[in-house]
């Protein structure tokens, strides 16, 4: 099964337009473009690894997929490009089953693993309904409730074991677990670029500011001009801010 892009994360084009009409806009852009980029890159990453830790199942594929699904493209501003590389499985419980009805492909019914066939995590126990052979499983249909069920008679206390379900199809609901954890955090990118481009406007006009003082007095170049808003100040620990 091919693997499919989830969210398309980049640097909010408006604030982008809008520092580039600046009249140093450039230059500013390209002081901030090697922080954004890192920063955008491991923003990504730490919500992958966020989804991972939230995702029900805490095993198998999926949670080994999840945590390096992160996938950057681009070294400049308005090419930098950000999105999640998942499994067929994973974008099926992000999106919802589509079409509304999973079907079983090979085996006459789809068997949903329950009670005695997982732990008390959720997770299965085993990879399938054939790997329980061994104990001596077999089809169970309840009176009850008209259910059919794979089972097994333990040989320790006689008990019948319910391990699977089984359906004709099943249907999964949209859960929007990556979805969600990006619109979460994606308001840091914003403050972030906002931050980094404080700094920068700070670097730019010492600059300029040096360089005015240079062409009227050339004997000032020998002389250090103190920045006007140190950058230290500017945004000390906000640089990452947590949530």
């Amino acid at each position: 099964m091919a693997n499919l892009r989830i969210v398309n994360a980049r640097v909010d084009p408006l604030a982008l337009s809008r520092l580039r009409a600046l009249k140093f806009g450039r230059e500013i852009e390209a002081l901030v473009t090697p922080d954004m980029v890192a920063y955008f890159k491991q923003w990504l990453k730490e919500i992958a690894i966020g989804v991972a830790q939230d995702w029900p199942r805490k095993t198998g594929r999926s949670a080994t997929m999840l945590p390096a699904s992160s996938r950057t493209t681009g070294n400049s501003l308005d090419s930098l490009r950000g999105y999640f590389l998942v499994s067929q499985e994973i974008a099926v419980n992000e999106y919802g089953s589509n079409p509304p009805a999973i079907f079983p492909k090979k085996a006459k019914k789809l068997a949903i693993p329950i009670l005695d066939g997982c732990f008390p995590d959720g997770q299965p126990k085993r990879k399938g309904p054939l790997s329980w052979k061994s104990l001596g499983s077999f089809v169970y249909k309840s009176k009850k409730n008209n259910n059919v069920y794979i089972a097994y008679k333990s040989k320790t206390d006689g008990k019948l074991k319910l391990l699977y379900l089984l359906v004709d199809a099943v249907k999964l609901k949209e859960q929007r677990i990556i979805r969600n954890a990006y619109d979460r955090r994606l308001p840091e990118l914003m403050e972030l670029f906002v931050l980094f481009v404080q700094d920068a406007v700070v670097q730019v006009y010492n600059q300029q500011f040096q360089a005015a003082l240079d062409s009227i007095d050339p004997q000032l170049k020998m002389r250090k001009v103190p920045s006007v808003v140190p950058s230290a100040e500017l945004h000390g620990e906000r640089l990452v801010p947590k949530y």
